[in-house]
């Protein structure tokens, strides 16, 4: 059941006039920024009980104030009236703050439990300009770009996905755990160079930062998954998610009929430790493994028009089995040197161990329907027009090795009113960057297909040689 508590309150000035247009934040609100009215009122919702800080602040101006409010049960809570050490007065306008101009846009937050496949990037299908062809997929692409010109972000980590998946039954599950989630930025073109030299797009995906011990728990026909939050003292907080998931009963909808046992779990977990005031290290760790067999049995489509109506029939032999198993590491270090200057450090590990086996015989038939309906045999199969079979054969196998350092750094050169009435406030930023990536590939292809129509192996060759229809081969070891 859904419960909400209601957290109100008032802003005034020093006379005890209502200020309108106060910014009023709070992490952890289900809208955590909103602004008073013209009677200087607001009202917070909560969706989650414990103690929460309220930041009062007046846009274009250094006024600021904060309160603390303890929530024990969902129900109304009045606050006492906030008043600022100012004057209002008919000259004096009150302004919201811009927005950054480096920050990305942040996404409205929702209950990502809602969304197909439990997907946080489903989310990016609904309310951005990210597309995609597949429901089963969690790729996207945007602007016509390719679904790996997407950058994505957990935590400041980068993230990869494994790369030899050829459709979206095979991928298995997101790196995001959505029960993890706390807020989702993302830019479809346009984004600082700072996030990187891909062109389509960026996600940015930040994870919560635990405020008590929580937890949580799903189940259902197609798998499971849980996490736990919670502290440590004062200095150290985790996040840990687990998933299980077999979607043989989705697939069992899908044109191709056969045995469906796709397995797919993954673990992660994140660690934040304050080493003291100004340092915070940070560990990502995990892994996936995906694994999809596939053993096809029949497959059948009908086509034509109404008067001249056709089916292709196929009869499959053989199997798919496709792994792919994934580990990831990251440790941060994130120094806030001063109020003004920030130093981040990074380091990742990504590692990809990727199988792609499948032998299939496949025989088919093209057959002639009746269109007649006064027939007893409407419908039905009255004259076969041509046979043949084929065989999809693979042995596909990949090692990727990434590691990335690299570091981030910011900061302010100088902030403060620019008029003597201190209605105008500008800041001025400078950010810099740099990284270093090591990449080892160990990629051997090994694939063909054979196509026999009607006797004849295609193309036609000399009767002592057989030509496959396609051949790839191919191994490469590639270190930069």
């Amino acid at each position: 059941m859904a419960q909400e508590a209601l957290v109100s309150g008032k802003c005034t000035d020093r006379r005890g006039f209502p200020v309108d247009g106060a910014k009023v934040f709070a992490q952890g609100a289900v809208e955590s920024v909103v602004y008073t009215n013209s009677k200087g009122q607001f009202s917070l919702r909560f969706d989650e009980l414990g103690v929460y800080t309220i930041i009062y602040r007046i846009g274009g101006t250094d006024l600021e104030e904060k309160r603390t409010v303890e929530i024990n049960e969902f129900s109304a809570v009045k606050l006492d009236d906030v008043k600022f050490d100012f004057q209002q007065s008919d000259s004096i306008t009150i302004t919201r703050e811009r927005i950054d101009p480096f920050e990305l846009p942040k996404l409205p937050k929702i209950d990502l439990g809602k969304i197909p496949l439990n997907s946080a990037e489903k989310f990016l299908l609904y309310s951005t300009s990210a597309v995609s062809n597949n429901e089963l997929t969690t790729n996207y692409n945007v602007r016509g770009g390719s679904y790996d010109e997407n950058l994505v972000y957990v935590n400041g980590f980068l993230v990869y996905r494994p790369f030899l998946t050829r459709s979206g039954q095979q991928e298995g599950m997101s790196f995001i755990h959505t029960s993890l989630v706390e807020s989702i930025k993302f830019s479809g073109g346009g984004f600082e160079s700072e996030y990187g030299d891909k062109l389509s797009s960026v996600l940015d995906i930040t994870y919560k930062s635990p405020n008590g011990f929580k937890g949580s728990a799903m189940a259902s026909l197609l798998g499971v998954e849980s996490h736990v939050e919670g502290n440590s003292g004062s200095r150290v907080s985790y996040l840990a998610g687990a998933r299980y998931r077999s979607n043989g009963y989705l697939l069992n909808s899908l044109p191709t009929q056969g045995a469906y046992n796709p397995v797919f779990w993954d673990a992660q977990i994140l660690t934040d430790i304050a080493l003291n005031e100004k340092l915070t290290w940070s560990f990502l760790g995990h892994f996936s493994s995906n694994d999809y067999r596939f053993s096809p049995e029949t497959q059948e489509t009908d086509f034509g028009t109404a008067n001249e109506a056709y089916s292709f029939r196929i009869y499959f032999e053989g199997k798919e089995q496709t792994r792919f198993q994934t580990m990831m590491g990251g440790t941060a270090l994130k120094w806030q040197q001063s109020k003004r200057t920030e130093l981040d450090f990074y380091a990742t590990v990504f590692n990809t161990d990727e199988r792609e086996y499948f032998d299939v015989l496949g025989q088919y038939f093209i057959n002639e329907l009746e269109t007649d309906p006064s027939k007893e045999e409407f419908g039905d199969s009255i004259a076969t027009l041509g046979i043949g079979s084929f065989m999809n054969h693979a042995r596909n196998r990949l090692n990727a090795t990434i590691v990335n350092f690299y570091h981030n750094g910011s900061s302010i050169l100088g902030s403060g009113f620019s008029d003597d009435e201190r209605l105008r406030f500008s800041e001025h930023t400078l950010k810099w960057g740099v990284g270093l990536q090591l990449d080892q590939f160990n990629d051997v292809l090994s694939e063909w297909r054979m196509i026999d129509s009607a006797g004849y192996s295609q193309p036609q060759t000399p009767a002592d040689e057989i030509q496959l229809f396609e051949t790839i081969k191919g191994k490469i070891d590639l270190n930069s």
